[in-house]
């Protein structure tokens, strides 16, 4: 178990991101630490063993030199000749203190006398090593340059870099390896943990506090577990919270409410949907395969997944629950798609239209028998219209011959009066019988209107004389606004003069004593012939004007 458990932590410390990440940023402020040694350490390598060079082979031509240059300084140019065959000085030239040339041995040098600095010069190969000897070094009368053999100064130096190189490598190697055990054993530990637990948190929800973490820390990840922990208890209440409400109110829904998983297994139905299906639980609702659904235009029934299996379903269907019973119900189904597409949930909402159904047919009914009651109404209001207008025509019949005197004189004055009286009150009633009978014409649909061609001045004349007289006794005026020739219009002249004296007379009713009505006329951009009657009487308010328009409609019934 050991051993398994040691692979599976070094398996899960190689795949961990955030540590190869801070190893990598570990490494790369190492690597730049250990650079910024490395260089000045081997320039100092480097500035040590040419060092070293200069001063071993100085000595050497002045320990080899010194006697035989008092005496030929050819025989000086010889012995440093034969000294640079055997040696790392591989050549040189020798000055006399004026600076001329005494001779040169070996490899001459590349560079002249004055172009070397006290310190020495690389050639750009880098296996040479050019020098300047003065006097005040060697204790000699002469200058010597030297031209020293550096190859193996250049060999040490590689090995040096390769060695350095080395204990850096191992250095942050080691240095890693140890970030990335502190990193697994401190963070990335709990921070697995911490994953683990929120997904399993997330499958289920509903117990979310059981995935708390019991880890007593004193650090920041002590602190993180703490509000973990802390977090998941919330959410386990408020899902449950949540999950409760919903349950409660989709239990007291009158509605049926059932839902399957993506495998259409039941996982809630409320008690409405078990009323409807005559079930008294889930098992029998999926050992009975119900609900099931017949539809008025498809034979046999079907179940909830045929329903919806073009995405979903909104309509009416009877229910075909256990036992056989049937149930009419408006069915709403489909189903519930997650953030990648594929099926969460199954749903079907059910409501029972029973008692809906009924109230319709109670109220096709009544509208049936209101339907015949209207018609009979209206055929008794025509019938009741054409009797009453027979005895009116008599009445005003005779006493227009009456008034007329056409067999005779009246006699007294009143009886004349009277007789006028007798006539107004007949053509009025007349009216008011025609109107009736009018508005049974168009509830009964028999309403008819001419088309005819109408001389508009002539209809607003006419119907203005039929109204004068009304408007004289209460000393109303009436006037007229339009151009001197109307254009001629298309009706039924009957309708338009009636619908002018209805205003006409409408606007005497309503307007004071001594006011003012206006007839205006004229024509509009669009072609059109618009007629108005206006008064200065009461008005009609903003928010009575829908009110006045309905039928037997007032503003002000008194």
């Amino acid at each position: 178990m050991a051993p398994t458990r040691l692979i599976g932590g070094f398996n899960a410390l190689f795949r961990c991101r955030l540590c190869w990440r801070v190893t990598l940023a570990v490494f790369a402020a190492i690597f730049v630490i250990e650079a910024a040694i490395l260089i000045p350490s081997y320039q100092g390598r480097e500035r040590d063993l040419l060092e070293r060079l200069d001063e071993v082979y100085r000595a050497t031509v002045v320990s080899s030199s010194s006697y035989v240059l008092h005496h030929d300084g050819a025989e000086f140019v010889y012995v440093l000749d034969e000294l640079s065959r055997n040696s790392k000085l591989a050549g040189g030239a020798i000055y006399r203190a004026d600076g001329t040339l005494v001779g040169s041995f070996g490899e001459a040098p590349v560079n002249r006398l004055g172009a070397l600095s006290a310190g020495g010069e690389y050639l750009a190969d880098s296996n040479r090593y050019e020098v300047v000897w003065r006097q005040d070094q060697t204790g000699l009368d002469v200058v010597i340059v030297g031209r020293l053999n550096a190859s193996e100064i250049a060999a040490r130096l590689q090995d040096f870099v390769w060695r350095i190189a080395g204990l850096m490598l191992l250095i942050s190697g080691f240095v890693c390896a140890v970030t990335m055990f502190i990193l697994n054993r401190i963070v990335l530990g709990p921070m697995l943990t911490i994953r683990d637990k929120l997904a399993s948190a997330q499958r289920d929800p509903a117990h979310a506090d059981r995935y708390a973490i019991s880890a007593q820390r004193d650090d920041e990840v002590g602190e993180v577990v703490e509000a973990l922990n802390s977090l998941l208890v919330r959410v386990c209440k408020t899902h449950r919270e949540d999950l409760a409400a919903m349950v409660a109110m989709a239990d007291n829904s009158n509605e049926g409410i059932i839902a399957y998983d993506r495998t259409w297994q039941v996982v809630y139905a409320n008690r409405a949907c078990f009323e409807l299906c005559n079930a008294l639980g889930t098992q029998q609702l999926e050992a009975n395969g119900l609900p099931r659904f017949a539809l008025a235009d498809t034979p046999g029934t079907c179940l909830l997944a045929e329903l919806i299996e073009d995405g979903g379903f909104s309509g009416e269907a009877t229910l075909i629950g256990a036992g056989g019973a049937r149930v009419p119900c408006y069915v709403n189904a489909g189903r519930i798609l997650g953030e990648d597409g594929e099926v969460l949930r199954y749903f079907a909402t059910m409501t029972d239209v029973t008692q809906l159904n009924d109230t319709l047919k109670y109220l096709e009914r009544q509208n049936l028998e209101l339907e015949a009651s209207n018609r009979a109404k209206n055929a008794f209001v025509a019938n009741m219209s054409h009797e009453l207008r027979t005895p009116l025509n008599a009445i005003l019949g005779f006493s227009e011959l009456v008034m007329n005197e056409v067999f005779g004189p009246v006699g007294t004055e009143q009886y004349r009066e009277y007789l006028r009286d007798i006539n107004d009150s007949g053509n009025h009633l007349l009216e008011i019988v025609n109107n009736i009978l009018d508005l049974s014409k168009i509830e009964a649909g028999r309403f008819e209107i001419r088309d005819e061609e109408i001389d508009a001045a002539h209809a607003i004349e006419s119907s203005i004389r039929l109204i004068r007289e009304r408007a004289r006794d209460r000393n109303i005026e009436i006037g007229t606004e339009m151009p001197d020739r109307l254009p001629r219009m298309r009706g039924d002249r009957q309708k338009v003069k009636q619908i002018l004296i209805n205003l006409l007379g409408n606007a005497i009713k309503f307007t004071p004593d001594g006011g003012r009505i206006t007839v205006s006329a004229r024509t509009e951009p669009d072609g059109h012939l618009s007629i108005s009657v206006a008064d200065n009487g009461v008005g009609i308010a903003e928010k009575d004007k829908a009110k006045v328009l309905l039928p037997f409609g007032q503003a002000d019934s008194s």
